[in-house]
């Protein structure tokens, strides 16, 4: 906490301290995903071509991999 306290206080603060962001990124990066399969699924499901097919077939297939 002491360390928290002084880094905030201090002239260019940590990002990860004041950016939620960027603390959600590094607490995902360092223990990983809280629930893989869920989130895997809603990315298949909310899965939209916007390119060549074959960009989507490739997302495709890596998310399907996922699971």
């Amino acid at each position: 906490m002491e360390f928290y306290l002084q880094e905030i206080d201090s002239a260019e603060p940590s990002e990860i301290l004041t950016s939620f962001e960027s603390f959600k990124d590094l607490i995902t990066m360092v223990f990983g995903d809280s629930n893989p399969i869920m989130n895997t699924e809603s990315a298949i499901r909310s899965l939209k071509q916007t390119g060549s097919v074959a960009i989507y077939a490739t997302e495709f297939r890596r998310l399907s991999m996922l699971l």
